[in-house]
């Protein structure tokens, strides 16, 4: 069954879960579903002023929630809290994406939902952190073959 209403949007991604979510190609969500949470039947854009989303990911179990990451790296989380999965401290259901701001100094690559879980995966940036440029040196070594390392991944 087309829903004729994603047609206002450039849909990139779509996700399935206790609701469904839409990642559009201007980095907005788009939410419909059971009603609950800001999802409703007909889907519409969820509001985050200034956030630009590149992932998402849904809750699969009876608990309606979800969390994405923004185009910084910055994890957010709204919907059903009662086992604390949004990871927002408290047990308070979240009818808009917010902020998880105890991982302010984290950068999150990845991140998926479970029943009543979220597994997020980044790594730590130092406050005020700049990406160094390489020098000549370094580009000529990156040419030569290094052993195969594994990379660190912090799991939060």
């Amino acid at each position: 069954m087309k829903i004729q209403a994603l047609d206002l949007y450039n849909v990139i991604r779509i996700k399935a879960g206790s609701f469904s979510a839409a990642l559009t190609s201007d980095n907005d969500i788009v939410l419909w579903g059971t009603g609950e949470f800001g999802q409703v039947q007909i889907p519409i854009k969820v509001m985050a002023e200034g956030v630009r989303f590149k992932e998402i990911a849904l809750g699969k179990g009876k608990d309606s929630f979800g969390s994405a990451i923004d185009i910084d790296g910055f994890l957010y989380t709204w919907g059903d809290n009662s086992s604390g999965q949004l990871g927002q401290g408290d047990f308070a259901p979240k009818r808009a994406p917010s902020k998880i701001n105890h991982l302010k100094k984290k950068r999150v690559n990845m991140v998926q939902c479970g029943s009543n879980f979220i597994v997020a995966l980044g790594k730590e940036v130092p406050e005020g952190y700049i990406k160094p440029k390489r020098t000549r040196r370094e580009k000529k070594e990156e040419t030569v073959p290094q052993k195969p390392h594994m990379p660190q991944i912090d799991l939060f």
